[in-house]
């Protein structure tokens, strides 16, 4: 069964992640550069782990990835201040 979770971003593009494919690498976080990109992965974590909770599903992988996205999107962020 395949879900598409959707994020948005600012300027209001829709990026769409298919199924609940393995996530890449642990560092992969760390090599976002692009502020709407990391938005967008953001979304798409915090949704998968909505999901995943209310299926009661092991969240703690997502839970630290989307933790991970959210200060790596505060990183950028007050680069660019």
């Amino acid at each position: 069964m395949h879900h598409v979770l959707g994020a948005r971003s600012v300027a209001g593009a829709t990026i769409l992640r298919k199924g609940f494919a393995p996530t890449p690498a642990s560092d992969w976080v760390a090599t976002l550069d692009d502020i709407e990109e990391i938005r967008g992965w953001l979304g798409t974590f915090a949704a998968r782990l909505r999901i995943a909770r209310r299926a009661g599903l092991d969240s703690s992988e997502l839970s630290e990835i989307t933790i991970r996205l959210g200060a790596r999107l505060q990183q950028r962020g007050a680069g660019l201040s």
